[in-house]
């Protein structure tokens, strides 16, 4: 019997130990594991069920440690040598929408296709790509401070004053740090991009991939992890109730997040089983008529 590819999963942990093991568990015995828990949650990495456990950086929101946690892992199963179809990047608040197997089918007949939203940065967007950002913890950012005498905001008003502003060429794109990237593609983006370029920029976790497709003009196709955002304003999407839970798992979608807690098991297996083949075969056919790119990246 041949063996099917496998993919990996690459999570990004912050808090909750028993969601985050039952996530992995759902996975675990279809896709690698690959996990990075922010050094500043306290969890004990003996407490995650999983072999490929590590906490090198301390994740602030809106920072470029959310790059570098990323890069870790995508680096960790490069280094594997592993022949993966794709790299998966999920949260511990995320679930799958559809069976592992029918996701592990899906992306093997996908192979060499990167799955991710990638959109224009509006203009507020890129104002704010060319000012200098620092760590973007709001907590830590106003410990001891009143709003008026924050000292980032400071800068940043000074920045605005003087025109201390840089060019915002290459960061004209955003969307959804959560993707699904074929691996051919997370290996050219180690190879080629300029991360430090986002260091000291707002949210860089958001812009990143979508910038780098966009520079090689790497193809790619509809986003298939969804996630429920209230208003284009929200600074995080709202969390998905159970009844929505289920009519995710009829739609395109292969992730959803974020869940506050696992939806109950047996609905979910039930309604699982309705994405039946023929549906599967029309959005594969779907998802190769509509790439982002027609363009060879490595034209």
């Amino acid at each position: 019997m041949v063996k099917r590819p496998r993919q990996a999963i690459a999570l990004l942990v912050h808090r909750d130990v028993s969601q985050i093991n039952s996530l992995i568990k759902t996975l675990e015995q279809d896709f690698d594991l690959y996990i990075h828990v922010d050094k500043k949650a306290k969890i004990d990495l003996s407490s995650i069920q999983s072999p490929n456990v590590w906490s090198e950086y301390k994740v602030h929101w809106g920072s470029y440690d959310i790059v570098q946690s990323t890069i870790f892992l995508y680096k960790k199963i490069l280094e594997s040598k592993i022949p993966y179809t794709h790299v998966i990047l999920l949260s511990g608040d995320s679930l799958p929408v559809k069976s592992n197997e029918y996701i592990a089918d899906f992306l093997t007949a996908s192979q060499g296709i990167s799955f991710i939203e990638n959109l224009p940065a509006d203009e507020d967007c890129l104002d704010r790509r060319r000012l200098i950002w620092y760590k973007e913890d709001l907590k830590i950012r106003l410990r001891g401070f009143s709003r008026l005498k924050n000292p980032f905001k400071i800068i940043r008003w000074f920045q605005k004053k003087l025109n201390l502003k840089r060019s915002a060429a290459g960061f004209e794109r955003t969307g959804s740090q959560w993707t699904i990237l074929a691996l051919s593609h997370v290996q050219h983006m180690m190879d080629h991009c300029q991360f430090s370029r986002y260091r000291f920029t707002a949210v860089p976790d958001e812009s990143f991939v979508q910038n780098h497709f966009n520079q090689y003009n790497i193809p790619y196709g509809n986003y298939l992890i969804y996630a429920h955002w209230p208003s284009k304003k929200s600074f995080s999407p709202h969390f998905i109730d159970e009844a929505t839970y289920v009519t995710l798992l009829n739609s395109p979608y292969l992730f959803a997040r974020k869940f506050e807690a696992i939806p109950n098991v047996s609905a979910r297996n039930t309604v699982i089983k309705s994405f039946n083949q023929e549906k599967a075969m029309a959005y594969t056919a779907l998802i190769s008529d509509s790439l982002g790119h027609s363009k060879p990246y490595y034209d």
